[in-house]
């Protein structure tokens, strides 16, 4: 408990704690019921434990947190951060650090590089060294083919296009048509690459066909 005074709960931790007692009442747990769980999991943390991670008294720390997550069924991100719903307001990750709520899930997702300085976007080189070690190696084998950067970038596209769809103002309109004019030369562009991509598959397939049908033909005495 000293500790805890010494060195409170940031940002995050107070979401963490936030978030437990959140996910629990809506998945209908007593705190007994999810402190069974967790021990279930080899990961014992009593009701009382529960009490004091929901009231901010008792830190959770890596180890806790995804057994919390495995017993609620969710994301640790479900956990991290707030829930990405209606506007998007700034949050704090660190006591230093506030960004927008969905940078903060693009950022954790895996799939932007984060920039502490406002209005500053990362560079090329910095947004692929954040890729590069924060995705997995097939993420990343996915999203250096073609068409797996044509359909990111169709992802980012449609995902702002429907983030602003509910809005009207000049300066929203204008974007949204520019938006709009993206997505649609993207799709385009998504379809191309899917069918060079199966045709592509289409002529390994028929190598190795052709390589299996060598193998089984009898030898010529």
């Amino acid at each position: 408990m000293a500790d805890d005074k010494k060195n409170p709960l940031g940002p995050t931790g107070n979401q963490v704690r936030t978030n437990v007692e959140r996910v629990r009442e809506t998945r209908g747990l007593t705190k007994k019921q999810l402190a069974d769980r967790v021990a279930e999991l080899g990961r014992p943390i009593p009701p009382l434990g529960i009490s004091r991670i929901e009231a901010g008294t008792r830190r959770v720390d890596a180890d806790d947190l995804v057994a919390l997550a495995v017993a609620l069924n969710v994301s640790p991100l479900a956990l991290l951060l707030p829930a990405d719903e209606g506007p998007d307001p700034y949050i704090s990750l660190t006591d230093r650090v506030a960004v927008t709520l969905s940078r903060a899930w693009k950022w954790a997702r895996g799939e932007r590089a984060l920039s502490i300085a406002p209005g500053e976007e990362p560079s090329a080189d910095q947004q692929d060294a954040f890729a590069r070690i924060s995705q997995s190696a097939r993420q990343r084998y996915v999203k250096d083919q073609p068409a797996g950067r044509a359909v990111d970038a169709l992802h980012g596209e449609v995902y702002r296009l429907v983030e602003i769809s509910g809005v009207s103002t000049e300066a929203v309109d204008e974007e949204f048509s520019r938006r709009l004019a993206s997505v649609r030369v993207w799709l385009d562009r998504v379809s191309v690459e899917v069918q060079q991509a199966a045709a592509e598959h289409d002529e390994l397939a028929k190598e190795a066909r052709t390589v299996k049908a060598e193998r089984l033909r009898p030898e010529s005495t």
